[in-house]
């Protein structure tokens, strides 16, 4: 089966559903002849021992493998799923295929905690931990990933966190990236390796095109962490078999707690954590009360050790209530915790329990109310918003954002929620009695009222984000109605907003997006547009920070939501949003989806909209290698946006054009097409398009021998890209240096080069290094410096083989040989030239035919000498 799709029914979108995703396994099962299932078993231990497994890895029962065929399933295992498929005959792209369909499937759509570097002040112990000396030894071994497991509140993150301080003080890693990974089991969600994998990629900074495929994203996080020593942690895991692919590939120290049982494996560090001894409690209580008033009753404080369960949360509950009554004898905290013996969850319900009871009335409300808020992270002034209401407010002697300082402050003070750099956070046995309390006495209306103010507040934060961080995205994207409509909307919470700075409102994209697309989930069924509005204003931070795979997500979800309201024209923005991103994350199902957007854009007579997808269309083509009918979308859609009075469509279409012209050998054609963008966007006041036009342009001028005039052009667009300091701005670098070589200004070029090595690299692009070593090799080489060149092309080959730029590698191996004739090494020479020819992608020969010719030509020159 060379194409898996091909095989299956209805392909035109990916499985949403468990039960979808186990209908096409179904269905690849009876397009290959319908194997037993003790036939399937013994071809996944036969790949598994033939791709060199451990005999225990390979090891899986005939009823594991047909339970994979179940419906009804809330769990995957998708390393056995990926076994499957390929043994019934998918390849290898086929497989990646599947293993993104399995990680939309467990992700359910959710997001992700967004990793942060470094454990802040909140994470910090406490105190000493009991009696877990041998458990600590085993994770702050050096080998291996670990996974500690246990029941709720028997302190598997107090451990954890110990382990990496531990760690960070042996100088064992520099620092730690932790992640929090908050699965909604209620919707059958988990992470997979990829959503992780990319939460950490953002906090490590790696490149975005480096995030292309699961396995490119996780080999450049292993790498990443591995070169910088910093460890992993991450938090709160439910199902551990779909992060096995970047847990395993990880270098560094990892630690992983997880919620449930994990099982055993040669590569993993499995620690199983128990509570605590009824001795071991005691001794926490000595040391957290005092030993003078431990050992004035000793029998109570037996007694109480015993109620606690050895859970280390209980008593750590215990023990602030001790502290806060020293009127008390234990005894009394003993009688007290013994009425509560009929707690149904045992020690820690009643432990909590007894916290919540010793709480007013108004602290008690807010935490109900926050733990019916379906998600953590939301800080101070958000918090307010949750637990407040307009009586309140008027009632109320005391601001309210003070009064609910200090019901946080009380809150923590009694060790029900943790404060984490800003954020507020609640342990999910603390979340899940809250919320039952709230049940019981809070009206639906009222923690529908909480989740709206605090979902309004976030929806205002985005659009000042927006407005703050990409101001021509807020015109494009915000209307008069819209923002008439945010100016009434939950008037009286305005109070609790602090004004978003440049720095606020990095903290929104980095830290609060994602809080934000899970409470526009948690309120769709009852407020559609709200997704539809998640999916407006987070659009344009999703595509540039390269997060295309959320915002696949985000976009279809706004496209359920448009469709269930019969909302067309909200369905066309939606569908063409899910187009592009599916064509950034090169999905076979893009071109279905842009043309469905294309027809929802004309039913509802948006030119605008109709050019946004035609555009898209056609730059789908032109990557298929289709340059032709590239070439013939964008002439219309040019002609189109014309037209129809559309000029800001036309700068940007003449340019896409003038690319694909230059691509069909058509110089003269893409001159006139970048001059035309450059002049478009120039009378619009559009300097960014019109920089980004003039980088191309000099880019045909200096391939056309017109080094005058691409000098000229590429000034121009140095200087109208110099205040983004982005890619533009470094490809105009470039370009005026490949024109003053051309004009013979060696040093001059040298210098300019080096300017765009030095942005290139501060942006982690690894691609535009690669390139420009290159030119500069091509420079030395150019005016017989020979060594320098080799040493260039050198770092060239190793940065484009380790970001897999097949391009990028042709032109430094074709440079490294040019250097080895010149040195006078023939041999070498030909070994580099044989490794081009081997390395030439045969699905994209349009990439690297200059450099295959030019190879071909020095071996044939070779061989005659």
């Amino acid at each position: 089966m060379s194409a898996p799709v091909s095989t299956l029914d209805d392909p035109d979108l990916p499985p949403a559903t468990f039960d979808e995703l186990v209908g096409r396994l179904r269905q690849l099962r009876q397009r290959s002849g319908s194997p037993s299932f003790s036939e399937l078993t013994e071809r996944v231990r036969d790949v598994r021992v033939s791709r060199g497994a451990h005999a225990r890895e390979s090891a899986v029962g005939r009823m594991t493998v047909y339970d994979c065929f179940r419906l009804g399933r809330r769990r995957l295992d998708v390393p056995l799923v990926l076994d499957i498929v390929r043994v019934l005959g998918v390849d290898d792209r086929g497989a990646q295929l599947w293993s993104d369909w399995c990680g939309r499937v467990l992700s359910g759509g959710t997001a992700l905690r967004v990793a942060r570097l470094g454990l802040d002040e909140s994470t910090s112990p406490a105190a000493p931990l009991v009696g877990r000396a041998d458990e600590l030894r085993m994770l702050t071994a050096s080998e291996g990933p670990a996974v500690i497991t246990g029941m709720p509140g028997v302190g598997k993150t107090q451990l954890a966190v110990q382990a990496l301080h531990a760690l960070l003080d042996t100088d064992a890693i520099s620092d730690v990236v932790v992640v929090n990974v908050r699965e909604q089991l209620s919707k059958g969600g988990a992470a997979d390796a990829r959503s992780l994998a990319d939460a950490l990629a953002r906090a490590l900074d790696v490149p975005a095109e480096a995030r292309d495929t699961e396995a490119s994203v996780i080999a450049a996080v292993a790498d990443a962490a591995a070169a910088r020593r910093i460890g992993a942690f991450v938090d709160d895991v439910s199902e551990l078999a779909p992060l096995e692919p970047l847990i395993r590939a990880l270098r560094t120290p990892t630690i992983v707690v997880s919620r449930n049982e994990a099982e055993r494996a040669p590569w993993l560090r499995l620690v199983e954590l128990t509570p605590w001894s009824d001795e071991e409690t005691g001794a926490f209580l000595r040391a957290s009360i005092g030993t003078d008033r431990a050992d004035s009753e000793p029998e109570a404080l037996q007694g109480l050790a015993a109620a606690t369960g050895g859970l280390p949360l209980a008593a750590r509950l215990l023990c602030t209530r001790i502290l806060q009554r020293p009127h008390w004898r234990l005894a009394d905290h003993l009688d007290e915790l013994d009425e509560r013996e009929s707690a149904p969850d045992g020690p820690l319900r009643a432990s909590i329990e007894l916290s919540y009871a010793a709480l007013d009335a108004q602290v008690q409300r807010t935490l109900r109310l926050l733990a019916s808020v379906p998600s953590d992270g939301l800080d101070t002034a958000a918090v307010g918003v949750v637990a407040d209401a307009r009586d309140q407010l008027r009632a109320s002697a005391v601001p309210s954002a003070q009064a609910q300082a200090s019901a946080l402050d009380a809150l923590q003070e009694a060790q029900l929620v943790q404060r984490s750099t800003g954020a507020t956070l609640l342990h999910p046995v603390v979340r899940s009695f809250a919320l039952s309390r709230s049940l019981e006495e809070d009206a639906p209306v009222e923690r529908r009222a909480a989740l709206d103010r605090v979902l309004d507040l976030y929806l205002r934060r985005g659009w000042a984000a927006l407005e703050i961080s990409y101001p021509d995205a807020f015109e494009r994207a915000r209307s008069s109605t819209r923002r008439a409509a945010d100016s009434e909307r939950s008037e009286w919470n305005r109070g609790f907003e602090p004004p978003l700075g440049d720095g606020d409102a990095a903290e929104f994209w980095r830290g609060q997006l994602p809080v934000l697309i899970e409470l526009s989930a948690a309120v769709a069924d009852r407020r559609p547009e709200v997704p539809i509005e998640v999916s407006e204003l987070a659009a344009h931070h999703l595509d540039v920070d390269g997060r295309h795979r959320t915002a696949e997500q985000v976009h279809r979800e706004a496209l359920r939501r448009a469709e269930a309201r019969g909302n067309p024209e909200a369905m066309a923005v939606a569908a063409h949003r899910v187009g592009q991103s599916m064509v950034r994350m090169g999905s076979p199902y893009a071109r279905a989806e842009l043309l469905r957007a294309q027809q929802l854009a004309e039913h509802v007579g948006s030119d605008e909209l109709v050019l946004k997808a035609s555009n898209t269309l056609a730059i789908l083509a032109a990557q298929g290698g289709d340059l032709d009918e590239a070439a013939l979308q964008f002439e219309q859609a040019v002609t189109a946006a014309e037209h129809g009075g559309l000029d800001h469509f036309a700068a940007s279409l003449n340019d896409n054009l003038g690319i694909v012209l230059r691509r069909l050998g058509d110089l003269e054609g893409a001159r006139a097409r970048h001059g035309a963008a450059h002049r478009i966007a120039l009378t619009r006041g559009d300097e960014v398009a019109a920089g980004v036009a003039l980088v191309n342009l000099s880019d045909v001028e200096v391939e056309l021998g017109d080094f005058s005039s691409a000098a000229n052009s590429a000034r121009d667009a140095v200087r109208l890209t110099e205040h983004q300091a982005g890619l533009p701005h470094a490809y105009a670098l470039t370009n005026l240096a490949l024109a003053l070589a051309g004009l013979g200004d060696r040093d001059a070029a040298a210098a300019q080069h080096g300017a765009a090595l030095a942005l290139a690299e501060a942006m982690g692009n690894s691609s535009l290094v690669a390139s420009v070593r290159n030119n500069l090799g091509e420079l030395h080489l150019q005016f017989g410096r020979v060594a320098d060149a080799a040493g260039h092309h050198a770092l060239a080959l190793e940065v484009a083989e380790g970001s897999a730029n097949t391009h990028e590698r042709a032109r430094a191996l074709l440079g490294l040989a040019e250097a080895e004739l010149r040195a006078g090494t023939p041999d070498v020479a030909r070994q580099h030239l044989a490794a081009l020819m081997a390395g030439i992608d045969s699905s994209t020969p349009e990439v690297a035919t200059p450099q295959l010719e030019r190879a071909r030509a020095l071996l044939a020159e070779l061989d005659a000498v």
